[in-house]
């Protein structure tokens, strides 16, 4: 998979809706083995200045010494900017292997329902 196919993939998952409720995402990080569990996570949520605010709970748990991974929405100019490890967006390889490896629970878990873009 190259880049151009990885936003491709994404792509496709415009448009199929919104369904309230945490039940298809809690299903799908089911079947992935709850990755989410294996590290402590800050949620950022609000009406304005939640990318402000991961970047700087990122900036300080970096200065804590700890490995970080932030995830803001939207990008400005590359999807990849969306995905940063210790505050450095993704390279295009990080984010071509992390479509691959969501990709291939999303194949199993679509044959049901749908994943959004997002």
């Amino acid at each position: 998979m190259n880049r151009a196919e990885a936003l491709e993939y994404l792509d496709a998952h415009i448009g199929w809706g919104m369904e309230p409720g945490l039940e298809r995402i809690a299903a799908f990080l089911e079947l992935m083995g709850h990755p989410e569990r294996s590290y402590p996570i800050i949620q950022v949520a609000g009406t304005n200045g939640k990318t402000s605010v991961s970047r700087m709970a990122t900036m300080v748990a970096i200065a804590h010494g700890l490995t970080t991974g932030t995830y803001t929405s939207p990008h400005l100019q590359r999807f990849e900017e969306r995905i940063a490890i210790n505050g450095t967006p993704a390279s295009e390889e990080e984010f071509i292997q992390a479509v691959i490896d969501v990709k291939a629970f999303a194949d199993i878990f679509e044959r049901d329902r749908h994943l959004t873009y997002f």
